[in-house]
């Protein structure tokens, strides 16, 4: 034992700092690299599997879809036959099709698609029905932090609740309309919306473990504050590495039952040693088009809205008193 002890000191004493350094340097390279390959091949591996299935109902979507899509997201999918889906499947949604038709048909584990070349009719079959929770018992589901919605059963059940709320220019008059929306005010923390871009999938990477939670990542769901005046600040609070803070504000106010946009900032790192970026050309896209607001038919009390974003899709947002699982944030 005094021997082994004798050389590991030895040794210790023999290796030069530099060489320490080099060694360390050499490990996070390799140890990056690795996370980097990872990351990867499970994003190769969700764009085959649960993000596509997210994807395909995103394009499905009524006014907002691009059925010209469909077809090159499904052909991702395991190709199946009609006696496949009559043994096991039942339509959820979509457009019937003739039994006899030959339409493609795509399936990955308990959904199935149907859809013609152009995509313009497409069905949705499922070994089991969508969940019927009402928006309020989704939204309680919900906590202050980012959580993206994977199973395709319950964001189905989203749409079609969104789909049910009532915009607020059409609850009254003018003059009714006015004390409706002086109602809304406090703040309101984001809970879920009806498309998918490539936010959700490094939000399910996040969840994996993947280097896009190192990189880049929320520190919070985002949050509207509406005030007396019916002025709104939006505020998306990130962290670059972990540790720099990054936070984007859009500034709008509420007229005519739609949130109108005026200007966006940006402010990276710490305020006193920091940046602040006014109306940044990336923010700044973001902001043109209003956000018309809709509330569920039974919410009177206005503690959950429902914003069409016009050109892009629905999202919802909340007071956190709607949110069972409560405020949770990351250091």
């Amino acid at each position: 034992m005094d021997k082994l002890q004798v050389m590991l000191t030895s040794y210790y004493y023999s290796v030069s700092l530099p060489k320490v350094i080099a060694l360390i340097f050499g490990g996070a390279i390799f140890g990056i690299v690795a996370w980097s390959m990872y990351s990867a091949r499970a994003q190769k591996s969700l764009k085959k599997g649960d993000f596509a299935l997210m994807e395909l109902l995103s394009e499905t979507r009524e006014t907002y879809g691009d059925a010209s899509k469909i077809p090159g997201i499904a052909r991702r999918f395991h190709r199946a036959s009609l006696t496949d889906i009559r043994r096991s499947f039942f339509r959820i949604a979509g457009d019937p099709f003739d039994p006899a038709s030959r339409e493609s048909i795509r399936v990955k584990g308990d959904i199935a698609f149907q859809y013609t070349k152009d995509g313009e009719k497409q069905a949705v079959y499922g070994r089991r029905k969508p969940e019927n929770l009402s928006l309020r018992e989704l939204v309680a589901e919900k906590s202050t932090m980012i959580e993206i919605e994977e199973d395709i059963f319950k964001r189905m059940n989203w749409s079609e609740k969104i789909e049910e709320c009532v915009p607020i220019k059409d609850q009254r008059n003018k003059d009714k309309m006015n004390s409706r929306t002086s109602t809304i005010e406090g703040s309101f923390s984001f809970c879920h919306r009806d498309y998918v871009n490539h936010e959700e999938l490094m939000g399910m990477m996040w969840k994996r473990g993947g280097i896009e939670g190192f990189l880049f990542k929320p520190s919070r769901a985002g949050v509207i504050v509406v005030d007396k005046n019916s002025k709104c600040v939006l505020t998306e609070r990130s962290k670059l590495f972990r540790i720099v803070p990054l936070s984007i504000k859009w500034e709008g106010k509420i007229e005519g039952g739609s949130i109108h946009w005026s200007t966006s900032s940006l402010s990276l790192g710490w305020e006193s040693f920091g940046k602040f970026f006014d109306k940044p050309p990336a923010a700044e896209r973001l902001r043109k088009d209003p956000w018309h607001i809709s509330i569920p038919k039974d919410n009177s009390s206005c503690d959950i809205l429902c914003f069409d974003r016009e050109g892009k899709g629905r999202l919802v947002f909340a007071k956190e008193e709607c949110l069972s699982k409560g405020i949770i944030s990351i250091k």
